[in-house]
């Protein structure tokens, strides 16, 4: 066909969340490289919750000599699993535990997804169970917990993530704009939303409510409605969990849907138990995260690297909140969140896992070693690295090349590491004082309150 150089077969890859390493082809027998005992991995975050079993330290010998740090806080023990943990409070934030302990979740869950130990049976109220572990379960973890006024959560917790069980029941279904809290200000342009506050309960008790849009389901929860159908076209690639049973429909959907309650004289509407279904998506990146180019210089080809951030189980607080309602009083040791902060510790992970089998090499070398290092089937193949010596001057590129009959260009394991010759580049033209230091805006999806509403 004119103009097409090379067609690839696409394939159709499972992801399972408690098999995240497996899908990035690190298995359970694999993950035992090298002495990872003498690998540290430092976390900023929320905090971690010591006594949960993904963080048991059976088996671990003492810390490495080279460790220097130290155990901080009241109510908070270390062990030779987290061998170091750090409490910082900037803004004298009153409102949080204060030590390491975490009381928001998202610390724990990525510590135990980076370095946590192997737990049988894991699940989210039966939710993607089996079994659980870090990309490398024998590396210590060291957290530094950073507390602020203005902290949240970074992950983006879409379709639902429904962990409640309605047994088949059936119940009365009503539109929010049936159900306007006039009393309150509220009327059917407000209440269809299901915003909180604007449902009256007499009308919504007992109910599963259909809103035309996505809420965090408080509305429908306070108003003591039973479920919620909520009708959204924006995300669609990735999942909330939810204070009450709830899911998640397209608009074309919930107009049959808001036809069918018009046009019916008693409606009703069940919502089924969530499934853990095989995501035919992966590995494709989910809408919330930085696809790239890089719109300034597309020449910069960014994500350089990628890993699964979507619907990820792993380690929870019990004193957090397992859904996206702050006042969700359920306690869980799992929960399953998504995320470019899910995504990370995958990518500190299998970091970690290089650092292990060679100790020796910087981080350059690690990243260029992962960067440079694809799946795919096993090929026979000579390399031939021409051009001339390389000397201690700027390298712009490298590449590698190689050819056989097949156009089959795959490679299991690094041909060739690039690392960063320090004090190579001169930056002595840049004229510091010229230039105005730039104010850090914080992107709204990182304001707890501010990731569904629309008003």
């Amino acid at each position: 066909m004119d103009g097409v150089v090379r067609v690839i077969p696409n394939h159709i890859l499972k992801l399972h969340t408690t098999r995240s390493w497996d899908f990035l082809g690190l298995n359970l027998s694999q993950s035992q490289v090298g002495a990872q005992g003498d690998v540290i991995i430092g976390l900023l975050d929320t905090g971690i919750w010591p006594e949960h079993e993904s963080f048991n330290s059976q088996g671990l010998a003492a810390p490495p000599s080279k460790w220097k740090g130290t155990c901080q806080g009241e109510n908070f023990t270390c062990n030779n699993k987290i061998i170091g943990a750090r409490y910082y409070n900037s803004e004298n934030f009153e409102g949080d535990v204060q030590s390491p302990r975490d009381s928001e979740g998202h610390g724990t869950h990525t510590s135990s997804t980076a370095a946590g130990d192997r737990v049988a049976g894991a699940s989210y109220y039966g939710l993607a169970n089996g079994t659980v572990r870090g990309g490398v379960p024998g590396a210590r973890i060291a957290m530094y917990k950073l507390t602020m006024a203005d902290f949240s959560t970074l992950s983006l917790k879409g379709l639902s993530i429904n962990s409640f069980e309605l047994n088949g029941r059936t119940y009365p279904l009503i539109w929010g704009g049936d159900a306007a809290n006039y009393s309150a200000g509220a009327n059917p342009d407000i209440s269809k939303y299901c915003i909180t506050g604007s449902l009256n309960s007499y009308k919504v008790e007992g109910r599963i409510v259909y809103c035309e849009t996505l809420w965090d389901g408080t509305g429908v929860l306070l108003a003591d409605g039973v479920g919620t159908i909520m009708a959204d076209d924006e995300i669609t690639d990735f999942a909330f969990n939810y204070p009450l049973p709830a899911t998640q429909i397209s608009t074309s959907d919930g107009e049959k849907f808001l036809d069918y309650i018009r046009t019916t004289e008693n409606p009703i509407a069940t919502i089924l138990l969530g499934e853990t279904w095989t995501d035919h998506m992966a590995p494709y990146v989910v809408s919330f995260s930085s696809r790239g180019p890089n719109p300034i210089t597309p020449d910069i080809l960014k994500p350089d690297l990628t890993a699964p951030g979507v619907d990820i189980l792993a380690a929870w607080s019990p004193i957090a909140p397992p859904s996206i309602d702050e006042e969700d009083p359920r306690s869980v040791d799992y929960n399953i969140i998504s995320g470019t902060s899910m995504s990370c510790p995958h990518a500190s992970g299998a970091a970690a896992y290089v650092k292990a089998a060679h100790p020796d090499w910087s981080p350059a070398a690690i990243k260029s070693a992962l960067m440079t290092t694809a799946l795919g089937e096993k090929k026979s193949f000579t390399v031939e690295v021409t051009g001339p010596t390389i000397s201690e001057q700027p390298i712009t590129s490298g590449s590698v090349v190689w050819e056989d009959s097949d156009f089959q260009y795959t490679v299991r394991s690094p041909v060739v590491v690039y690392n960063f010759i320090p004090n190579l580049f001169s930056y002595s033209s840049y004229d510091s004082e010229s230039q105005k230091k730039p104010t850090f805006q914080r992107p709204s999806t990182y304001r707890k309150n501010g990731i569904l509403g629309r008003n």
